[in-house]
């Protein structure tokens, strides 16, 4: 097909290992889970985020399109001028697209291993608060009041973000500048249309 796959782990290992030893009582909340990705995984999403500004398009994913994809898609976002604010509602309607069918094969898959999808599991996997999001980002982030020098750890300095800038934005903008209304769109539907680490 011509098409490049690339592989970029975020929390590795699989679903049955990670439920087995669970209890109500150890399930963590969303903004937690993302703080630990972000601290954990920095390198490894700001190499999905490096991979989407090869400049055609492409395609990022995980299995709900939520935390992994979400965390990453923020993270381009931010990269290319989109406001916090913006980013979080964007997210948030997320939660819309996993209700119905999805949860619901979600919630037999995770039965099967004997662990209900019920309470703060429940949210955990089916939900897409904006606090939960804004949270992390705020403390993980933002903390010293930019997302430059995360951005730059991460390995998205501002050659990469120059290019996220040119291969995402109709017209491109300076550094500075804020996305024009446009631009944005659903989280889901920006994933699925440009951003990605699978190309």
């Amino acid at each position: 097909t011509g098409i490049a796959l690339e592989r970029v782990p975020i929390m590795a290992g699989s679903l049955h290992e990670a439920l087995a030893h669970l209890t109500t009582a150890d399930i963590p909340d969303l903004q937690t889970v993302y703080a630990a990705m972000l601290r954990d995984s920095g390198r490894t999403l700001g190499r999905a985020v490096a991979l989407t500004a090869g400049g055609g398009p492409t395609v990022l994913h995980c299995t709900a399109g939520k935390d992994r994809t979400g965390l990453a898609t923020a993270l381009v976002l931010l990269a290319i001028g989109f406001g916090l604010d913006e980013i979080a509602a964007d997210y948030a309607r997320t939660e819309a697209n996993l209700a119905g069918a999805w949860l619901d094969a979600m919630s037999v898959r995770i039965a099967r291993l004997g662990v209900p999808l019920e309470g703060p599991l429940r949210r955990l996997v089916g939900e897409s608060p904006e606090r939960a999001l804004r949270g992390a980002l705020d403390e993980v982030v933002l903390r010293d009041g930019s997302a430059a020098g995360y951005l730059d750890a991460i390995g998205v300095d501002a050659a990469v973000r120059a290019r996220l800038r040119d291969a995402l934005l109709t017209p491109p903008l300076p550094a500075t500048g804020t996305a024009p209304p446009a631009v944005a769109s659903s989280h889901q539907d920006a994933a699925a249309r440009r951003s990605g680490a699978g190309r």
